[in-house]
C-alpha cells in the first residue's frame, strides 16, 4: 500500500490495536458474575487484641546516604516506641505531619514506619519471617532507615519539609 501519509496510518494502526485491546480486555470479564468481595488493605485492618504501642520520641535529622555520610539536603524521621502490650508486633503505622520551614503544616498522612522482614504482605507463610518486637522491648529506627521527608507540592509550589510530628502510632499486625 502507498499512503500519501505515512504519520496518519501509523496513528490509524494504533488506534485500532487500542479498540482490539479494550474489546479483549471487556470480552474477558465474565458476565453476570460480581467482582470478589476485596479484603480489607492490610494497613486498614484493626489492631490484634492484646497488642498495644507506646510511643516514646521522635526526632528529625539530616538522612545518612548510601556510604554513610550525612545528606544535607534529605531529612529523616526517626521514631522510638515500645511494644505496651501482651503479643509480639509486625506492622506499625503512623499519622505524622510534616510542618515547612514557616511553621505551617504542610501534610497529614499515614505511613507504616515499622514492618518486620518477611511480615511486607501481611501475616507471612514463610519460615524465614521474623518474630517481631517482643512485648516490653523498645525499637527505635537505625541511622538511614527512618521515614525521608519528602518536598510536597504545596499552593503552586515544591515545600521541603523541615520538622515532622507524630500524631499517634497504630499496630497492625
Amino acid at each position: 500500500m502507498n499512503f500519501k501519509n505515512p504519520d496518519l496510518f501509523r496513528r490509524l494502526y494504533s488506534a485500532l490495536i487500542l479498540v482490539v485491546m479494550g474489546m479483549l480486555a471487556v470480552a474477558s470479564v465474565p458476565l453476570g458474575e460480581d467482582a470478589p468481595a476485596s479484603k480489607p488493605r492490610l494497613l486498614d485492618r484493626p489492631a490484634p487484641q492484646g497488642s498495644q504501642v507506646t510511643l516514646i520520641s521522635s526526632v528529625v535529622s539530616h538522612a545518612i546516604g548510601s556510604q554513610g555520610e550525612q545528606s544535607p539536603e534529605k531529612l529523616e524521621l526517626r521514631v522510638t516506641w515500645r511494644n505496651s502490650g501482651n503479643i509480639p508486633i509486625h506492622i506499625v503505622k503512623a499519622e505524622l505531619e510534616l510542618f515547612g520551614p514557616d511553621g505551617n503544616l504542610i501534610e497529614r498522612y499515614e505511613y507504616p514506619i515499622y514492618v518486620a522482614p518477611g511480615w511486607e504482605f501481611g501475616k507471612p507463610d514463610d519460615a524465614d519471617a521474623k518474630p517481631g518486637i517482643a512485648p516490653g522491648a523498645t525499637y527505635t529506627d537505625p541511622p538511614g532507615s527512618g521515614h525521608l521527608l519528602l518536598p510536597q507540592f504545596v499552593g503552586g509550589r515544591m515545600v521541603r519539609p523541615t520538622s515532622a510530628r507524630v500524631i499517634k502510632l497504630n499496630v497492625v499486625e
